[in-house]
């Protein structure tokens, strides 16, 4: 079955309330998951206060999974087309410390539009999922939602360790990720006006990791966790995916 990367078919994928409904459980509670989401959302922080971010925006943010955890900043801005997942992330954030900082904003994404600029937008499980035109597309529209040297965060896989596994098990898959190489990634995003300022490993030792995942079936979470957590280097030369951090030039 070929992967899922039209705008209309995507929308309505992440517009199914069961998806929406068990997207945190199912993705990010076990061990690999949550260490992912640790690091997506300690890279956001880190860089927050690293570069004095004040206004932040998230695009696609789901069911508020990232922006939950993230901290640091004075003003949010949440863009979703799903109101499925907007109203979620609304749920999740009602008893944050920072719910008051967020405005939630229902809109296609492509055909979002505001004055306002920003000194850091991110996005995960995003831009990975465009196809080449649209991804040059939202390039565009995130510079211009930038302020000067502002930061843009988001995911990209590796292609030279996902690609044999997607081929392997196409239906674990339904939906299109852009496979990168390490070069290819950095050379997108100077040809459409970001410098890459770091790149952070994800699932360092993927195949290792994803079987010691396995053992959480005999309640060992704690340890599975310890031990996946051990074998991870943000600075790995062939993780499963990468955080990016790039700033506008």
């Amino acid at each position: 079955m070929k992967p899922i990367e039209s705008r209309k078919d995507l929308k309505e994928y992440y517009f199914d309330k069961e998806l929406v409904d068990s997207y945190i459980d199912e993705r990010f509670k076990h061990p690999l998951g949550r260490i992912l989401h640790e690091t997506q959302v300690t890279v956001i922080n880190e860089s927050i206060q690293t570069y004095g971010v004040q206004d932040v925006l998230e695009l696609a943010p789901g069911p508020g999974r990232v922006s939950l955890d993230v901290t640091g900043f004075q003003q949010g801005v949440m863009v979703d087309s799903s109101d499925n997942m907007l109203e979620l992330a609304k749920k999740r954030l009602s008893t944050s410390a920072n719910y008051d900082k967020w405005s939630f904003q229902l809109s296609d994404i492509f055909d979002f539009t505001t004055e306002q600029t920003f000194h850091l937008v991110y996005s995960y499980r995003f831009i990975r999922h465009l196809e080449h035109t649209k991804r040059m597309k939202m390039y565009a529209t995130i510079h211009s939602f930038l302020k000067e040297e502002g930061l843009f965060i988001f995911d990209a896989v590796n292609f030279d360790v996902s690609s044999p596994i997607r081929q392997a098990n196409p239906a674990v898959f339904p939906v299109y990720d852009k496979l990168y190489k390490r070069e290819e990634l950095i050379n997108e995003l100077q040809e459409n006006g970001f410098d890459v300022l770091k790149l952070y490993s994800v699932q360092c030792r993927f195949l290792v990791q994803r079987f010691l995942n396995k053992f959480i079936k005999f309640k060992l979470d704690p340890l599975v966790y310890f031990l996946i957590r051990l074998l991870e280097n943000e600075d790995s030369e062939n993780p499963l995916e990468w955080v990016v951090v790039c700033r506008k030039r």
